[in-house]
């Protein structure tokens, strides 16, 4: 079940020693023989033939146990009549005492008056003493209700009825008892012995552990055979084969308290007793607050105990308690480290706040003068809710350290509604151990361009004290100067129980293809803590692509002499800060280095803030010689801080020179006209031949063209002629001759030279059909 855990926070005794209980901390130191828990112990007898004595074993116990607890322990004593009830303290200093430390107190119930009354049941008994719980009373010290501490109520005989009656009228208020032992519990019911019988002895729901001792083979005659008997709900130990008698349990009990005791005052105490259920120094007493020895779990309400008897909680009139039970924890810690803390509580109204911490001492009655750094030794926490207002709940958290001296401390729980407060306290000490002298690092950081650069500085341990240090930026291959990162000198401090700050650079986003660069933070002047690292450096990882790097064709002419450059565009596609080299190398094509070119190789560089175009010169070689258009190939490669784009460019050197014209293989059509009138609509003539000393012939499928002119054919005489005569085939006379005014030329004239008769006087138009785009007019 969800509470189970809460079994184990009273923890095991071999020995009068309180535990040293650890939780979550490693290299625990053991710890003082005795640990004090404050909390208000109530010891109730039974039936009584005596009237006027209250019975000695009842003085003897509060004794042992105050003797167990501390010398500063108060006893009071409750007298119960049958119509009133007076308090007076025995012995002790006052809670309210500064000096006292521990604030334990007990309290012994004398209800002898009426023990033997027939008309006074354990009811009236309990109801008589329930307000000592909830008033103050000033002038015997009490000046806080001592239901504020931890409750353990004892009651032998009848008086097991009486402390089982008490626990459910404190169940009214919302009290939790954190102890119920009965001790052969016997309610007087026979109705020849009282008027009003007592209740049953019961466990209520409000009870966190409950033990019990009983024996039901008693022969003393003294005692006319009263025995006691199980309780559902409690941790039960029979003590039959003893032969002990009715007495003799709550001498039993004694001799769990006083480990050396051989009496409790009314009887001997042997040490065979425990023998079977011992022991001595592990059963009874020792499940007490006081010692805090494992209690067994079929005693716990949050254990596997049998189920409680619900008792009744009052609704209305008043403010009901709260409640809050800390679980232990005892060690040795490092100022600045912090205390685990494991708690239930419960809160009726969802209206309490917890409140954790530390105290020099167990008494929250002192005006807690010796508690240290109540701002920064507490935490505080508002209880969680459930749907049912009755719920038990737990709590986990941590407590600081810091702000405490280095000692002894005890580890407090405290809730409060505001109007009423319940506290518990651990069992152990946390001895808290001076924290060494911090000493102060940095990070080195690698950040983006564009990313804020966060240097973290670590002090090692936290420090009671406030830690400062300087701090200031250096340039390196990065600069302030240059934009590449922001940072002004400073300090930063680190509160008590910090131990990291942070120092945040600026670093701007640019567009600039750049090398990494880094800058550094040094550290100086540290205050309350050493140094051991005192420079981190940053570095600033450029993230703007590489550059491209392309180169463009060019076209150009040759001369006839000398050289020409060929410029070609090298160019870089983003600005960079660091310097892009590319090797620049030419190739033969069609031309042929040395002859048409000079060939080149060379690195070319590009440098920050410069431009980002630069025309590489390929040197052109003139020449006479008529060999039509050749071109060369340029290539870039090895590329340093850049990529390659176009790597590859042409360079076309035009010849300059005339160059025959081969309209070998091409197709015309011819088109006659005597002035403005046509002669003929068209014609096609074809080119069968074009080279040198042949005889180009032009034949036409045109009817008209053929019966004007019939066949023609023309001869190209040599290589270079721009004549070429136009042959009648029939006649052999020269026409007309076709000029070539250049090889480059898209237009040609055919212009006539002789010949005779009107029928050549008109101008033919020949418009090419084939591939080339040309014009030839006639």
């Amino acid at each position: 079940m969800r509470y189970r855990r809460l079994i184990f926070w009273r923890g095991s005794s071999s020995s009068r020693k309180r535990p040293a209980i650890c939780s979550g901390l490693s290299g625990l130191e053991p710890l003082e023989s005795r640990t004090l828990l404050s909390g208000v112990t109530l010891i109730t007898h039974g039936y009584q033939i005596d009237t006027q004595t209250l019975p000695n074993w009842v003085d003897v116990m509060a004794q042992a146990i105050a003797s167990e607890a501390s010398p500063d322990t108060a006893i009071y004593e409750v007298d119960v009549t049958a119509n009133d009830s007076t308090i007076q303290k025995l012995s002790g200093k006052s809670p309210s005492d500064p000096n006292n430390h521990e604030a334990d107190v007990f309290v012994l119930l004398n209800w002898t008056s009426i023990a033997s009354n027939p008309a006074v049941n354990s009811t009236a008994i309990a109801d008589h003493i329930a307000p000592l719980f909830s008033n103050v009373y000033s002038s015997l010290g009490i000046v806080r209700p001592l239901g504020e501490l931890p409750i353990h109520l004892i009651g032998h005989s009848r008086g097991g009825s009486v402390i089982s009656e008490l626990a459910k009228d404190l169940a009214s208020k919302g009290f939790w008892v954190d102890q119920l032992t009965t001790l052969d519990p016997h309610p007087v019911q026979s109705p020849f012995l009282i008027d009003v019988p007592d209740p049953d002895v019961v466990v209520p729901n409000n009870v966190i552990f409950a033990d019990n001792y009983f024996q039901t083979d008693n022969l003393d005659i003294t005692e006319a055979f009263v025995t006691g008997s199980s309780v559902v709900g409690a941790h039960n130990i029979n003590l039959n084969g003893l032969a002990i008698g009715h007495s003799g349990v709550h001498r039993f009990y004694q001799g769990t308290i006083d480990l050396t005791a051989t009496s409790d005052g009314d009887g001997s105490i042997s040490n065979s007793w425990y023998d079977a259920v011992g022991p001595r120094d592990s059963v009874g007493f020792a499940w007490s607050d006081i010692l805090g020895g494992t209690r067994p779990t079929d005693g716990w309400a949050f254990g596997d105990g049998a189920p409680r008897v619900t008792a009744a909680v009052q609704s209305t009139g008043f403010s009901r308690w709260d409640n809050i039970v800390l679980g232990n924890y005892a060690g040795s810690i490092t100022q600045g480290q912090t205390v685990p803390v494991d708690l239930g509580f419960q809160d009726f109204n969802h209206d309490a706040t917890i409140t954790i911490g530390f105290d020099n001492d167990t008494n929250p009655y002192n005006g807690r003068s010796n508690v240290t750094s109540l701002k920064t030794a507490w935490a505080s926490a508002t209880a969680l809710t459930e749907s049912t207002l009755d719920s038990a709940f737990e709590y986990e958290s941590t407590v600081p350290t810091l702000g405490l001296a280095p000692g002894d401390y005890h580890l407090f729980a405290m809730i409060s509604n505001g109007v009423h407060t319940r506290y518990d306290y651990a069992q152990g000490v946390v001895t808290v151990a001076a924290a060494p002298v911090p000493v102060i690092s940095v990070d080195d950081v690698t950040v983006t361009e564009g990313t804020p650069a966060v240097f973290t500085i670590h002090l090692s341990n936290p420090s009671p004290n406030p830690v400062t240090v300087s701090y200031a930026a250096l340039d390196g291959a990065a600069s302030a100067s240059g934009k590449d990162y922001r940072l002004k000198q400073g300090k930063v401090t680190f509160n008590p129980g910090e131990t990291t700050k942070t120092v945040i650079a600026s670093v701007p986003n640019d567009a600039f293809y750049e090398d990494d660069e880094t800058f550094s933070l040094q550290l100086g002047n540290a205050v309350g803590a050493t140094i051991s690292d005192d420079t981190a450096q940053a570095t600033i990882l450029d993230n703007d692509p590489a550059p491209v790097i392309s180169v463009t064709s060019v076209s150009g002419k040759e001369r006839d002499a000398g050289t020409k450059s060929m410029l070609f565009k090298v160019t870089l596609s983003a600005a960079v800060n660091r310097a892009v080299t590319v090797q620049f190398d030419t190739a033969e094509g069609s031309a042929t280095a040395n002859s048409d070119y000079v060939p080149i190789s060379q690195t070319v560089t590009f440098l920050p803030g410069r431009s980002r175009t630069q025309k590489i010169a390929v040197p052109i070689l003139g020449d006479t010689s008529t060999e039509g258009n050749e071109d060369f190939t340029v290539s870039l490669g090895s590329p340093v801080n850049a990529e390659l784009g176009q790597s590859e460019a042409t360079g076309t050197i035009i010849d300059d020179e005339f160059a025959p014209y081969d309209i070998a293989g091409l197709t015309f059509m011819a088109r006659i006209t005597r002035g403005s009138t046509p002669y003929a609509s068209h014609g096609s003539f074809s080119v069968t031949a074009a080279d040198v000393g042949n005889t180009y012939e032009l034949s036409g499928d045109g009817a008209d063209v053929l019966d004007s002119f019939g066949d023609y054919t023309y001869t190209r005489t040599d290589k270079n002629s721009a004549i070429v005569n136009l042959i009648d085939s029939i006649t052999g006379a020269s026409l007309m001759a076709l000029t070539f005014t250049s090889a480059s030329k898209t237009k040609y004239k055919l212009t006539r030279i002789g010949g005779g008769g009107g029928s050549q006087n008109g101008v033919i138009a020949v418009e090419q059909l084939a591939d080339l785009d040309l014009a030839i007019a006639l």
